[in-house]
């Protein structure tokens, strides 16, 4: 699916809905900002399964962290790097599957 929007101004973030999509969420995308393309690089992504929700967070370093308030409480486990995992992997987390990609200015 292809759909060309041009912004005015950069947003800031962006949250694109996968639920239902077979599709891998890109690692970054570009936007049509006045005359310019603006790179926004995926910041986050939220899993569904059994009944509840999951993440993981992606900070400006590049490290990749999970969230699962149920088994690690309050506190994010490092899983690696965002630059080690391929997109296709990105679509799945622990059995569970992505319903949300967050996308953010550097």
């Amino acid at each position: 699916m292809h759909r060309k929007t041009i912004f005015a101004l950069t947003p800031h973030l962006i949250a694109i809905n996968l639920f239902n999509c077979n599709t891998n969420p890109a690692k970054f995308i570009k936007l049509p900002v006045a005359n310019k393309d603006v790179t926004l690089r995926l910041r986050g992504l939220i899993y569904h399964g059994e009944f509840h929700f999951t993440s993981r967070i992606i900070t400006r370093d590049g490290k990749l962290w999970f969230y699962d308030g149920v088994t690690t409480g309050g506190t994010a486990n490092l899983e690696g790097f965002i630059e080690n995992i391929s997109e296709r992997e990105l679509r799945e987390c622990k059995g569970r599957k992505i319903v949300l990609a967050v996308y953010a200015r550097k």
